[in-house]
């Protein structure tokens, strides 16, 4: 029983990976000839050499048929898209509060004036030292 030839198990499996990525999202399998390839262990040359590349662009085509959506542009999803960035925003907001809130009670805990905490960064020197440098006149 002779070996099977590297172009064979390349190519079977190319095939194997291609049919599992177009049931899934094209996010978590992306289909083109580099992510292949990693995927199958070999260069993008093999996979050109040995004609893979126009069923990777099929099945490419297949995975966007198969999980292509449909922006809602109706009123009530932009509605419902802004109602859901509300909400995210609100929780940021509020772990933010959260946090300062927590900052002030250690301040307070160590002994800092919560006065000090707002004070303004005072801008660092910006002078170099003119120590060593001769003068050309």
């Amino acid at each position: 029983m002779g070996r099977k030839s590297k172009r064979q198990s390349v190519t079977d499996a190319a095939r194997a990976y291609l049919a599992l990525a177009e049931m899934c999202s094209p996010d978590e399998y992306p289909l083109d000839v580099g992510s292949v390839a990693a995927a199958v262990g070999c260069v993008r040359a093999s996979l050109y050499n040995y004609g893979l590349q126009s069923e990777i662009l099929a099945a490419a085509q297949r995975q966007r048929e198969r999980h292509a959506t449909v922006p809602d542009t109706s009123l009530k999803g932009l509605l419902r898209q802004l109602r859901v960035e509300l909400v995210a925003t609100e929780a940021r907001n509020q772990a933010l509060l959260e946090r300062l809130n927590l900052v002030e009670a250690n301040a307070a805990r160590l002994g800092i004036a919560l006065e000090d905490l707002y004070q303004p960064l005072l801008k660092p020197p910006r002078h170099v030292s003119q120590a060593g440098r001769r003068r050309h006149s």
